[in-house]
């Protein structure tokens, strides 16, 4: 039996997950598994697109997290992310560059990507790891 438009799509989206979820702290694979009951295929994609992005910049910018393998990072460094990092993420949003690429986000893009982190951060504030 052949796949739906609809099954096709969340196989493509499931895969490029696992690929960008490579680059991420271990323990947001917890958010990932809990927002698959929850959310489409095509938001936690979003979801993993604004977290590399976010943890790009953390590594870029911030001197602690420059030092540290980020797939390593515990759970606990979340807490260290202050209302400043935010602000300094979202500046850095409207342009910048990786992997020979040039990036440009409008305040639409930064809304999506703010309200990524605050669903992000709101479940490890809910099941109290942060």
């Amino acid at each position: 039996m052949a796949l739906t438009y609809h099954e096709q799509t969340d196989i493509k989206n499931i895969q490029k997950i696992r690929e960008l979820t490579k680059g991420l702290p271990d323990f947001t694979g917890d958010f990932f598994r809990a927002s698959e009951i929850k959310k489409a295929t095509g938001t936690i994609r979003s979801y993993a697109y604004d977290l590399n992005t976010f943890f790009y910049f953390l590594q870029l910018q911030n001197p602690y997290f420059r030092n540290h393998n980020i797939r390593s990072l515990p759970v606990s460094v979340l807490d260290n992310i202050q209302p400043v990092d935010i602000e300094e993420y979202l500046s850095f949003l409207t342009y910048y560059e990786k992997d020979g690429k040039t990036y440009t986000n409008h305040e639409e893009g930064k809304a999506r990507k703010l309200a990524s982190l605050n669903t992000f951060f709101s479940y490890f504030l809910k099941k109290g790891y942060i």
